[in-house]
């Protein structure tokens, strides 16, 4: 099968973040070829010579890893948006789930329509809930991801609704131009992926985020620095225990990237060795799966590419 593997363009002054895209299409193109496929790589960048480039590039199918286009998250459903067009069969979400998914705030609004709660929220503009102002408050971007702009001091305890304002209007340019504030949650943090199967949803085992070595007050927020800054002490890596009877996830490896990666690996869990050495290891924050409740599992097998002869 002719595929071809789908990223944003990134350059050699490009955050961490950005930089872990090259790690993730090296992986994905290593795997693809492994089983036998034909791979090409292609930067999407947005205009209609992206379209002239993927009809001349004739996949059978595309391996989407865009995460932002020009430069920001909240266009990145631009690409499923041009394959579905296209007519060309490609990995990952759709356009509009896309679209609604990396917006938080549409987002919060699909899952209390669903009837899921979610933390109370205010925006620059007035939105949000009317509650009384009462603290602590986490602010974040609404379109980015890789914890942009996301650090411990996020979590803020303003003493007015101006004073949380004002903070919100000081930390919007680092959160990519558009933040709000959401009600902050002390307590243990879990992560649930789901892969789309012929028979419906599939649950992957849970995921905690383990904040091994924090003080019972200390804000729980897996920040940016933590998440790509090597060189910083929220990086620091702390042995693995696993939960009972689950399985290590350790937190020095990108998903999907290879074992030599360092990254984020949460929304994938996966069993990878360390950065360091063949001894797993995470940080003080790790990622631990516990065993799948048999109430969530759903049955069939996940969607694989088939292998060629």
């Amino acid at each position: 099968m002719k595929v071809l593997v789908l990223h944003n363009p990134v350059a050699g002054t490009s955050a961490p973040d950005d930089l872990d895209t090259l790690t993730q299409v090296r992986a994905v193109e290593q795997g693809l070829r492994g089983l036998g496929h034909q791979v090409e790589t292609l930067c999407f960048e947005a205009g209609e010579g992206m379209r002239h480039a993927l009809e001349k590039a004739g996949p059978e199918l595309v391996f989407n890893l865009v995460e932002s286009v020009d430069g920001t998250s909240r266009r990145a459903h631009l690409a499923p948006a041009l394959l579905e067009a296209l007519g060309v069969p490609f990995t990952g979400a759709a356009a509009e789930p896309l679209r609604r998914s990396t917006n938080k705030l549409t987002a919060k609004a699909a899952l209390t329509e669903a009837g899921v709660p979610t933390p109370a929220w205010r925006t620059l503009d007035g939105a949000g809930e009317d509650l009384p102002l009462s603290g602590p408050w986490l602010v974040k971007s609404v379109w980015e991801h890789a914890s942009l702009g996301l650090e411990e001091d996020s979590v803020l305890r303003p003493q007015t609704l101006a004073e949380l304002m004002d903070e919100m209007r000081s930390r919007r340019t680092d959160l990519g131009g558009e933040c709000f504030a959401e009600a902050y949650i002390h307590g243990r943090e879990f992560n649930l992926s789901l892969l789309q199967s012929s028979n419906g949803p599939e649950v992957l085992p849970p995921a905690e985020l383990r904040f091994e070595g924090w003080a019972p007050d200390r804000a729980r927020v897996v920040g940016y620095k933590a998440k790509w800054l090597e060189e910083s002490p929220e990086y620091a890596p702390r042995s693995a225990a696993s939960t009972s009877p689950g399985r290590t996830l350790p937190c020095s490896n990108a998903s999907p990237g290879p074992p030599s990666t360092p990254g984020w690996p949460w929304s994938c869990p996966g069993t990878r060795a360390s950065t360091s050495g063949s001894t797993p290891t995470d940080r003080p924050w790790s990622s631990m799966s516990t065993p799948i409740p048999a109430s969530l599992r759903t049955q069939g097998s996940r969607p694989r590419l088939p292998r060629q002869a």
